[in-house]
């Protein structure tokens, strides 16, 4: 192992002109990684047989230099690469083998620490290890096939769990958002215009990265949530006066419209398709309570006192997930605000194009949500009922007024299924509010609770109440980070002075993140 990863260190070097062994098998991975790898299943399957170190590794060689001769060519700079990323990875064998051998009931935290490089190498590697000279036969070819499938394991942990981003910049990512990249000329296919548009710097690839896999184990459930999302409820609207009524807001004055309204938007049709989403999504517990963030609440108020607990609850986040909700996800949706607080607490200006705002801080509207987070916090404007009812009875249900209901995109896909309305038209938004309140009150639940069973019912995904969403926003920052969660709590929401890092609700690169940038770019955000 010392020979191996002593040549594996001296990454790049030309090590063909090496007479023995292991420099041939070197050479196989620096011009073609796949016969490198072909050579070290080779020398594990040697040993298995009994043939001992030497001879196992010579029949490595010698299968590498088979494979190789079936293509490949001189040394890359990507054999380069590929060289070095094998001399970490072997060299982490090395240290644990050092540690560990005889006996692998320790494995998973040795293999934690490189595995994710390259768990195929990895697991090979283990196996040449375990079964190396003086074992006979049997024991060996045991040793190989167990030392292989603990590694396939613990890899599987460590691409899961071990952190990929650099700890210094998890840190400084505790204290500020990435710094954007410069932007890059794209085209506008429709137009067949060019505009600015967003590209990654590397900082922001890292984090993608990072969140990326982070989501995978807190999808798979592998995390303590910082909430107890089965004991949520909603919160005392009483520490929340000021609160309008859409109900009268939102309607026209006149009883003669009113009654045509009715006549267009609470038909039998209408109320048909709103209540069958209502039983659908009766049916999934997690919809209930949906807008249930007394938790939080309680939180605020631990920390600020009860009379500023409630006030910043609503400054820091029910009406800035109420500015940034436009064609939003709830994950998208709390990234956002949080990223509005964090400028506006910090004194700083919001972005004035796409290609300025950090990523993972994105989505199809996220220019346009903060415009109007600028007008509803920054400047101080509120909502008004009449002006903004779906963004007021949002906020208003966060903050534990469960009689109103939050009429958006999705609940009129169920009102309106040709799309041509995405938003009530005009002042017709009491009007079909009005038909979500009385469906929920025929089953005796709430405007806030019934609204969020018909949202379930009219999607397709996996729901995740909104103290879910940020359970798991607080345990991706946790990871990316290193910052301890109650301290990611007091500061990122809470206070709003520090980033908060979320899913985004879409895949975090490839054509889909090229899409939703796309998007970004090009919205209006309304």
């Amino acid at each position: 192992m010392s020979r191996l990863s002593d040549l594996l260190r001296e990454a790049g070097t030309e090590v063909a002109g090496q007479a023995d062994a292991t420099g041939q098998l070197l050479w196989g991975l620096a011009k073609q990684p796949v016969a490198g790898l072909t050579g070290l299943s080779k020398g594990v399957s040697s040993l298995a047989t009994g043939k001992g170190w030497d001879r196992s590794l010579a029949d490595a060689a010698e299968q590498s230099e088979r494979v190789n001769a079936l293509g490949g060519g001189p040394l890359t700079e990507r054999g380069g690469q590929r060289l070095q990323e094998m001399g970490r990875t072997i060299e982490g064998a090395g240290d644990w083998a050092t540690k560990n051998v005889p006996g692998v009931a320790q494995a998973e935290q040795g293999w934690d620490q490189y595995a994710q490089t390259n768990p195929a190498v990895a697991a090979v590697m283990a196996g040449l290890v375990e079964a190396g000279p003086g074992k006979g036969a049997g024991s060996a070819k045991r040793a190989a096939k167990s030392a292989i499938g603990k590694a396939k394991t613990a890899a599987t942990v460590a691409e899961l769990r071990a952190p990929v981003i650099d700890p210094k910049l998890g840190a400084e990512l505790a204290n500020r958002y990435p710094m954007p990249g410069p932007p890059e000329m794209k085209i506008d296919k429709k137009k067949g215009t060019t505009y600015p548009g967003k590209k990654q710097s590397p900082e922001e690839q890292e984090l993608w990265a990072a969140r990326k896999l982070a989501q995978k184990d807190i999808d798979a459930g592998n995390y303590e949530p910082y909430y107890d999302v089965e004991k949520r409820f909603h919160t005392d609207p009483s520490q929340f006066p000021g609160v309008g009524d859409t109900q009268v807001s939102a309607q026209p004055a006149k009883q003669a419209t009113r009654d045509q309204y009715a006549a267009q938007w609470d038909t039998p049709e209408i109320r048909a398709r709103l209540e069958e989403a209502y039983l659908k999504g009766a049916k999934d517990p997690k919809a209930d309570r949906w807008y249930g963030m007394g938790q939080l609440v309680d939180d605020f108020n631990k920390e600020l006192g009860p009379q500023a607990g409630p006030q910043a609850f609503r400054q820091n986040f029910s009406h800035p997930m109420a500015a940034t909700t436009a064609m939003s996800s709830p994950e998208m949706n709390l990234m956002q605000s949080a990223y509005g607080n964090y400028l506006r607490n910090k004194g700083m200006g919001l972005p004035e194009a796409s290609h300025q705002i950090p990523s993972p801080v994105t989505g199809p509207s996220t220019l346009g949500n903060l415009q109007m987070y600028d007008k509803v916090v920054m400047q101080g404007q509120g909502l008004d009922p009449a002006v903004q009812p779906k963004r007021h009875n949002f906020a208003a249900n966060f903050e534990g007024h469960v009689d109103p209901s939050t009429i958006d995109t999705r609940m009129m896909g169920g009102v309106d299924p040709t799309g041509k309305n995405i938003a009530p038209p005009g002042m017709t938004y009491g009007t079909i509010e009005k038909v979500a309140q009385d469906i929920g009150r025929k089953h005796g639940d709430t405007g806030a609770d019934s609204q969020a069973k018909m949202w379930v019912g009219l999607g397709d995904e996996p729901t995740k109440p909104m103290i879910q969403v940020v359970n798991e926003a607080i345990e991706r920052t946790h990871r990316i980070t290193g910052k301890p969660k109650s301290e990611i709590v007091r500061d990122s929401l809470v206070k709003g002075t520090h980033p908060l890092y979320q899913a985004g609700g879409v895949a975090a690169g490839g054509a889909a993140l090229a899409e939703l940038l796309r998007d970004d770019e090009q919205s209006k955000g309304f």
